[in-house]
């Protein structure tokens, strides 16, 4: 580790972040390198974003044709990336009509509360739910849907439209009624551990969305762009909503969101009622291009689905191993979680030890968001490891 640069970051920087002791200098495919060339398999992801790994060539090309024409443009302009990359976001997701970039997953969901309430003041109607257990992001309208006090304390007042319903509780939905704007749900919480909806709360859900027609938000910021084994995770269940957002893995390592919408969500903008100057970064959508090309050109949802599959079974083994120290795992897609009888804070820095980056959320869960590209051989690589580790 280098000691100076540890020293001149704390002294330089917000302490807003708990610096890992691995210092990258460069990444390929599924693995980061340190000054000594000591590989690390990248079971992280940047926290789910770069879908194809490090370095990966088609966006290492995509960029570099993109940034020798220009590296920004105005959206006074049509932005020919971004117009290619909407075409294949929208043909990939039915039911969505619109496309608006942003640069972030905070972004998606503060652009998705002014349409809600927007909405809200045409049709009369004022409540917003969100869930217990979920994360939207820290800016403060998405932090007034986001359930954590962790996250929460010291930054009230929030938004005061806003309630929170019990994750997966069908006897909850019960307090949604004619007054209810919008419900935003991410179908398979990230933050709060890999756990999918239940098909009843679902179909529960759709029965209230069609009775009383409030717009349901779909947060797929995590779950999205291939992630779960579908496009959008929301996609493995029956109910519609009205309005998508994601970011994180879109921009295949660069900042990239976006809100889709349908056509009535459309109407509910104007031209100068939203905005940004580097959402849809021609840059990132070209980068974008290429994340796309892969998922539906490379079949690479397929290749999500069969690795998810291996990884599940390689982490019920795990559990199966060392039933002491693993209470149980819960895996969709490639989505991961490991949830212990013990503290995962320290399992982090054991991992680095042995040549593998993971991630602990909540007090006693290990969270897995690899690169979409990982392999079966990957899989075996991580067992290996963690079998060392629990040991």
């Amino acid at each position: 580790m280098n000691v100076d640069l540890v020293s001149q970051e704390k002294k330089i920087f917000f302490e807003t972040y708990k610096r890992s002791p691995l210092i990258p200098v460069r990444g390929d495919g599924v693995y980061l390198f340190d000054e000594n060339d000591n590989k690390f398999l990248d079971l992280v992801g940047g926290l789910g974003v770069n879908a194809l790994g490090h370095a990966h060539p088609g966006i290492i090309k995509a960029v570099t044709d993109q940034i020798n024409r220009f590296s920004h443009l105005s959206n006074a302009f049509i932005n020919i990336p971004q117009v290619f990359l909407a075409e294949k976001i929208l043909a990939a997701t039915p039911g969505m009509e619109k496309v608006f970039f942003t640069n972030s997953g905070t972004e998606s969901i503060e652009g998705a509360l002014k349409l809600v309430r927007r909405w809200a003041k045409k049709n009369d109607r004022s409540d917003i739910y969100g869930f217990s257990k979920g994360f939207h992001g820290r800016t403060l309208g998405a932090l007034s849907l986001t359930y954590k006090d962790k996250y929460r304390e010291g930054f009230e007042p929030f938004m005061p439209e806003v309630k929170h319903l019990q994750f997966d509780s069908i006897k909850d939905l019960a307090q949604i009624n004619e007054k209810t704007a919008a419900v935003f749900i991410e179908f398979v919480l990230g933050e709060g551990g890999i756990r999918p909806i239940s098909c009843e709360f679902a179909d529960e859900l759709d029965r209230l969305h069609r009775k009383y027609k409030f717009l349901l938000v779909a947060d797929e910021i995590q779950s999205g762009i291939g992630r779960t084994g579908q496009f959008f995770a929301y996609q493995w269940y029956t109910l519609k909503p009205d309005i998508v957002v994601c970011a994180k893995p879109i921009g295949g390592g660069l900042p990239l969101g976006a809100i889709l919408g349908t056509e009535e969500i459309n109407s509910l903008l104007q031209i100068g009622d939203h905005g940004t100057t580097f959402g849809g970064n021609p840059v990132a959508c070209a980068a974008g291009l290429v994340v796309m090309d892969w998922l539906f050109e490379h079949d690479g949802i397929e290749h999500v689905k069969k690795t998810g599959k291996l990884l599940s079974e390689a982490l019920k083994h795990l559990h199966d191993l060392f039933p002491d120290k693993i209470k149980s795992v819960r895996t969709f897609g490639l989505m991961a979680a490991i949830e212990l009888s013990g503290d995962s804070s320290p399992y982090p820095a054991k991992a680095i030890e042995e040549g593998m980056i993971i991630n602990a959320t909540d007090s006693t869960v290990i969270r897995l968001l690899p690169p979409l590209i990982i392999t079966e051989t990957h899989i075996q690589e991580m067992t290996d490891k963690f079998k060392r580790i629990l040991k």
